[in-house]
């Protein structure tokens, strides 16, 4: 082999461990120049990527403490990169049991993964319907999966008809099955203007598997009267960075110390994503909207029903 070729080989790996390492240091402190670096080498990091995330969830399916956050860089580079052949290891991350997801990626489940399933998934749209279908994985998951979808019209991969269809399939499914992950497929249908699916939503809410104070039937009804409209207004809502260096960057700028440094939380459970959103309130930009007024909880404020555990310890798992 030519001894040009093998220093050039030589250095190109040299490149792609200076890029993992920083992706993975303990330091804590935000990789922006290994992340732009990954950007532009993306043919070759791509498999390196994927095995940070294969790591990490066979770590945390084990018990064992993922020690740096390598693995939730990874994931938002490759879905930057849309690099589908990293679907199957972050579907094996996310539908990990129980609260294991959060604990590789925290609130990035419930801001980010809905753009993140769609900008992975590739063609494999019936993977996200075994995801929504699949009642051993987490409920906030589960509905990342459908809202996928939503993103999936919005990106030209799916139509609205086909999206209602499925939505529609899975809402008959839950009722039947007393799922509560109903609640969620009744959201998305509203954002989706699915008038079509009214009967079936209306039979979820007398059935009590929609929570009273996380959404209203009556505002249901409105959102659903806008008809195609309705996924126009709710896809201004749906998070997807246009930077996502950017993004990253200002969110790991409100964790940072005054140091520079990671404080005891580290991103992947951290609440501090910019523009942070209730689960309780989504508005259009016409004020339109499917959620009841009211006090806003985060997933690690106090429950609502007075409990006295965290949100997402009682009645956000229902």
């Amino acid at each position: 082999m030519d001894e040009t070729v093998v220093n050039t080989d030589a250095s190109i790996a040299a490149d792609l461990d200076a890029i993992i390492s920083q992706l993975t240091a303990t330091d804590r402190k935000f990789p922006s120049e290994a992340m732009k670096a990954a950007l532009e080498n993306h043919d070759a990091i791509t498999p390196r990527l994927i095995q940070l995330i294969e790591t990490a969830t066979e770590l945390c399916r084990q018990g064992c403490v993922v020690e740096n956050d390598g693995h939730f860089y990874a994931t938002y580079l490759l879905a930057e990169l849309h690099a589908s052949e990293a679907w199957p290891a972050v579907r094996a991350a996310a539908t990990l049991p129980g609260e294991l997801p959060f604990e590789l990626y925290g609130d990035a489940i419930t801001e980010d993964f809905g753009f993140l399933f769609a900008a992975l998934v590739g063609n494999r749209i019936d993977a996200l319907d075994e995801v929504m279908a699949d009642r051993q994985v987490n409920p906030y998951v589960r509905r990342k999966a459908s809202e996928a979808m939503l993103h999936l019209i919005l990106n030209g991969a799916m139509t609205r008809e086909s999206v209602i269809e499925k939505l529609t399939g899975h809402l008959r499914q839950a009722i039947d099955d007393g799922d509560e992950f109903a609640e969620g497929l009744v959201y998305h249908l509203g954002n989706l203007g699915a008038e079509s699916a009214l009967p079936l939503i209306e039979t979820a809410f007398n059935r009590g598997l929609v929570t009273p104070y996380m959404l209203n039937l009556e505002s249901i009804r409105k959102q659903l009267s806008l008809g195609e409209e309705a996924i126009h207004q709710s896809g201004q809502l749906l998070r997807r960075p246009n930077d996502l260096i950017a993004y990253l960057g200002k969110f790991a700028a409100g964790v940072y110390d005054d140091a520079g440094a990671w404080p005891k939380t580290n991103p992947a459970e951290s609440v501090a994503f910019e523009n942070e959103t209730s689960d309780l309130e989504f508005t259009t930009t016409n004020e339109r909207t499917i959620r009841n007024e009211g006090a806003k909880v985060g997933r690690n404020d106090p429950c609502l029903c007075g409990s006295g555990k965290k949100h997402k310890k009682c009645c956000a798992k229902k």
